[in-house]
């Protein structure tokens, strides 16, 4: 199992992808950072269209483009931003007399959404302005001088995302909490109870008792906002915590099991093999690397932009 990380950095591109290899966060916190960039466009230089499984901004840094999704054309300049959602299938292409420079992060979790809607994106408008786009670039360059994979870069990469998405909400919202922030309540005590004891055995059924609400409506009201049921999201959370043990430390197998919530060690193997297709002692083997190269294109898992 391939997990690479890659940097590409030639003169008019520079991109850190495929940083879900070796993040030690859960892809369940509110927000992860997937990817960024930052690139110099040729004259009509056209991509998509294509769909993609995470949130992704690009923000215009000079020059002029053209952003298409189901929705419509958009052209855009220096000082704007078009989001792309998971899913959706969109074109984009640069002026060919002032082709745009642009950056970009790719993100996902659970409240990406709400900050979406907080920085002024609709389902019908993928576009906002952005005064602060000098300052969203040199973040972005930030984040790309920290590359490496040790946990001082990781946490200043995260930092890196959560100042993007602060200036962008600022710049677009009047700072009133929204419906979604209103309304997830027993969402967020239900992913801070699961994350504090998902070490241990119990039910989601126990967990919806412990809220005071029944069953089905904490599964209505975390999908809204998760995408997945609860069920779901503990089954991953143990996943993930297993993952980081098995490329961090040497515990066996069988105690991993059991600090993951699981007290039958076969069960568990089952389990994380379904969701990283190898099985523990082989995910153990594969140790997450840096891939530098020169030209765009040049690293095959790359993630087109």
């Amino acid at each position: 199992m391939d997990k690479c990380v890659g940097f590409t950095k030639s003169k008019e591109y520079i991109c850190l992808e495929d940083l879900a290899h070796s993040n030690t966060f859960s892809s369940f916190e509110s927000v992860v950072l997937d990817y960024c960039g930052l690139e110099q466009c040729a004259p009509g230089h056209h991509f998509g269209p294509y769909i993609r499984k995470n949130y992704v901004i690009h923000v215009v840094l000079n020059g002029s483009g053209k952003f298409t999704n189901q929705c419509g054309s958009f052209t855009l300049r220096q000082g704007q931003a078009f989001l792309i959602r998971p899913n959706e299938s969109t074109v984009y292409q640069a002026d060919h007399s002032v082709p745009w420079q642009y950056c970009w992060i790719g993100f996902h979790g659970y409240r990406s959404k709400e900050y979406l809607n907080s920085m002024g994106f609709t389902e019908f408008n993928p576009v906002i302005n952005v005064d602060e786009y000098n300052r969203i670039q040199t973040v972005i360059l930030q984040i790309l001088d920290a590359g490496s994979l040790c946990p001082a870069d990781e946490l200043f990469r995260m930092s890196g995302l959560l100042a993007i998405l602060g200036i962008l909400i600022k710049g677009n919202s009047d700072d009133q909490p929204s419906e979604t922030c209103k309304n997830n309540i027993y969402v967020k005590f239900a992913i801070d109870y699961m994350r504090h004891n998902f070490q241990k055995k119990f039910k989601i059924s126990d967990l919806a008792d412990e809220i005071g609400i029944s069953r089905s409506y904490l599964t209505q009201e975390f999908k809204a906002i998760t995408h997945m049921s609860p069920q779901d999201f503990l089954i991953n959370l143990r996943m993930e915590s297993a993952a980081h043990q098995l490329s961090c430390g040497n515990h066996a197998v069988s105690e991993i099991a059991t600090q993951s919530g699981y007290e039958d060690a076969l069960t568990f193997s089952k389990s994380f093999k379904k969701k990283y297709g190898v099985s523990p002692s082989e995910y153990r083997k594969n140790k997450s690397y840096l891939l530098c190269e020169e030209e765009k294109g040049q690293y095959k898992n790359t993630v087109p932009l």
